[in-house]
């Protein structure tokens, strides 16, 4: 949403910048999306409009995720999911806009400055140089924690995610902590997730809505580690949570998906009374990712299996419908909805895989 140059915030360059970039203009400087930005501002900034004002009725906070750090000491993060995480609040009120921005205190960012280095976890990419024996550190260090991704509220808080179980809760300081759930039911080989949770749909074409407003959606990747020499299952939980009744932060089991390789699922998709969770031949290769090789060298595109599109209804307790389509991916998936006669539309960006990487394979930092 902006960058930085030394200590300013240059919004009305960058609003240039992206309507540069809309029109494909030659001028324009992709690379400037992806330069470091290390300036945080812990107090709040008014930004005044250049021209006219800004409406009276505008109240709230738009927040926005950002990696805005690709090196630490010596050593370069090679790839743009990678950075460091640091989260933009805009606060409007009465007619006056506040900004703030802050790194969040993850243990990867918090050991990394200790350190002075990048400290080993779990990258999509690698590091220029690379970590070599450092990385096996990645298994215990705890810096895999870097919830750069997105903002989604839980339990009346916003939350950074990224995909895994992994949260921190935002402040309104924009502080970070590490979140917990109120329930009990999580155990510790709990660890894929998906980054972009779906809030529970209103009502719509003669469809009621299952869950309460402020619910909201998501799975979780139980791992089996006899699954992984090929003995039994990995369970794909669904779950809601933040229904109306029940404790902030609190999860209900909606279904339980068995698979005997792991599918790497960023996000998922409801409708008025069902999940949509989309699981493409995309696998986890589970020997690599359990040794904390990145993630892009962790996957295998298998183009002759079929992705399989999970419909598990919201009221829970029911049989998950599945069905089968060609193989193909996708990263974010943008509507579903249900029609007048009962079938479950969903609208998706897809990629045919046909590097076998995803297709952010090659934003590499140059």
């Amino acid at each position: 949403a902006c960058y930085e140059t030394t200590t300013k915030f240059r919004v009305h360059e960058m609003l240039s910048l992206l309507a540069d970039l809309a029109s494909s203009a030659p001028a324009a400087d992709i690379g400037l999306m992806f330069h470091s930005a290390p300036v945080e501002v812990l107090d709040e900034l008014e930004l005044k409009p250049e021209g006219g004002t800004l409406p009276q009725w505008l109240a709230g906070r738009f927040l926005q995720n950002s990696a805005s750090q690709y090196e630490q000491g010596s050593r370069d993060l090679d790839h743009t999911f990678d950075g460091y995480g640091k989260v933009l609040s805009w606060r409007f009120d009465a007619g006056r806009c506040f900004f703030r921005a802050r790194f969040l205190q993850s243990n990867y960012r918090v050991k990394s400055l200790k350190e002075g280095d990048v400290c080993p976890s779990r990258l999509f990419g690698n590091t220029t140089p690379a970590q070599g024996a450092r990385q096996s550190q990645a298994l215990y260090d705890g810096c895999s924690d870097n919830c750069n991704v997105n903002i989604f509220e839980v339990a009346g808080k916003p939350m950074a995610t990224t995909d895994s179980e992994v949260r921190l809760s935002l402040a309104d300081d924009l502080s970070s902590a590490p979140w917990k759930w109120a329930d009990s039911w999580g155990t510790a080989m709990d660890k894929i997730a998906a980054a972009h949770p779906r809030r529970a749909a209103a009502a719509g074409a003669g469809a009621a809505a299952v869950l309460s407003p402020n619910a909201s959606i998501n799975y979780v990747m139980r791992i089996n580690p006899a699954a992984v020499a090929g003995l039994g299952n990995h369970t794909a939980i669904v779950y809601a949570v933040d229904e109306a009744g029940q404790p902030a932060g609190s999860r209900r089991e909606l279904a339980r998906i068995l698979a005997h390789r792991l599918s790497y699922a960023h996000s998922l998709l409801a409708t008025p009374r069902y999940a949509v969770l989309p699981m493409a031949p995309l696998y986890w290769r589970m020997t690599k990712l359990m040794a904390a090789d990145s993630i892009l060298d962790s996957m295998d595109w298998v183009p002759d299996e079929p992705a399989l599109i999970h419909v598990v209804d919201l009221r829970g307790g029911q049989p998950v419908r599945t069905f089968e389509t060609p193989a193909w991916f996708g990263f974010h998936h943008i509507n579903a909805y249900e029609t007048e006669g009962g079938d479950v539309v969903f609208d998706t960006l897809a990629s045919n895989m046909s590097t076998g990487k995803p297709p952010v394979a090659p934003m590499t930092l140059l």
